[in-house]
């Protein structure tokens, strides 16, 4: 990963934007990168880091400040350490790609059907009413069904999305009427299930989202808000990994400024990192989690150089922990 990212900035210069990185397995990596501009000639690339500061401490305290436990901390660090860079972003993306996964499939496809569970008020819905808008805007017919029939105005809130959108919402109050839903859904097409949300911690309400997921045959993404406490998240992790989640989607990300509750959700219940919402308007689409994107997050705004992060505001803005 270090020398892939290190071609791409010699061939793209300091204005190349990821788009995406893919592990490989033994055959290496692969970096799609991009550029919205001709490239700055050589001599005019910003030189490398002045401060001679050890990237690794860089990268510690990145992590301390966004309250990373130490263990998780410590493996990240560990694996920043094979990289031979002295810049922090390639050193911490390194780290980032070598501890966690990052899905390459897009969420949104006619493979399957895409369930959101999580806790209450996590974003749910507003996560698929973006994923509803971006397989609109793409062409793909969308269908839409929501579990979510006990809230009040939990039914009423995403027909007003599918009626401006003009796709199907379909309801189902029990895992029967799920599995009718799905097959009147067709499978030829984008499928997204919007779960209500549910208390992992309460016997019920987890019985009855289990029940739910039973009846899919496609394992449910997490969608969890950022800016959690790193404990809570660790053990909603643990219980939600029982309903056989595979991937997580964080939300809020233009609110929080400290983000170590998604790593530590990612790290405790083995979850790919899919995709972040940082913007609540519908008509943006959740943004593909890669190992840079999230480095770039993650690290002080000193030391993001390279090009603006995907975030629209950086969630350290240049501060230092005190």
């Amino acid at each position: 990963m270090s020398d892939a990212l290190a071609l791409v900035k010699e061939h793209f210069g300091a204005n190349a934007i990821i788009v995406s990185t893919q592990s490989n397995g033994d055959d290496g990596v692969r970096v799609t990168a991009a550029v919205d501009e001709d490239p700055a000639p050589p001599a005019a690339l910003k030189p490398d880091y002045e401060s001679g500061q050890d990237p690794l401490d860089v990268i510690s305290e990145a992590l301390n400040y966004h309250n990373v436990p130490a263990d998780l901390a410590d493996s990240l660090v560990d694996a920043a350490a094979t990289s031979t860079s002295a810049d922090p972003v390639v050193a911490m993306t390194t780290a980032l790609d070598r501890v966690f996964r990052f899905a390459t499939a897009p969420l949104v496809s006619a493979v399957g059907p895409v369930s959101l569970v999580g806790l209450p008020g996590a974003g749910k819905t507003v996560t698929v009413a973006k994923l509803a808008t971006e397989a609109v805007v793409s062409g793909q017919p969308a269908a839409l069904i929501t579990t979510d029939t006990v809230r009040a105005g939990g039914v009423e809130q995403l027909a007003t999305f599918t009626n401006i959108l003009k796709i199907d919402l379909l309801r189902a109050d029990d895992p029967v009427r799920l599995r009718d839903a799905l097959a009147a859904a067709g499978a030829q097409r984008p499928i997204l299930v919007d779960n209500a949300g549910a208390n992992p911690f309460d016997p019920v309400e987890f019985d009855r989202q289990q029940s739910f997921c039973q009846a899919l045959d496609s394992a449910p993404h997490l969608v969890m808000a950022a800016g959690a406490d790193t404990g809570e998240a660790a053990e909603m992790a643990d219980a939600f990994k029982e309903l056989g989640v595979r991937g997580l989607i964080a939300t809020r990300l233009d609110i929080a400024r400290r983000i170590g509750a998604v790593l530590t959700a990612a790290a405790t219940g083995d979850f790919d990192l899919l995709a972040f919402t940082a913007d609540a308007s519908v008509a943006e689409p959740p943004r593909p989690f890669n190992a840079v994107a999230l480095a770039r997050i993650l690290l002080p705004d000193d030391y993001v150089r390279d090009a603006a992060p995907p975030a629209p505001a950086p969630l350290w803005q240049s501060r230092r922990p005190a």
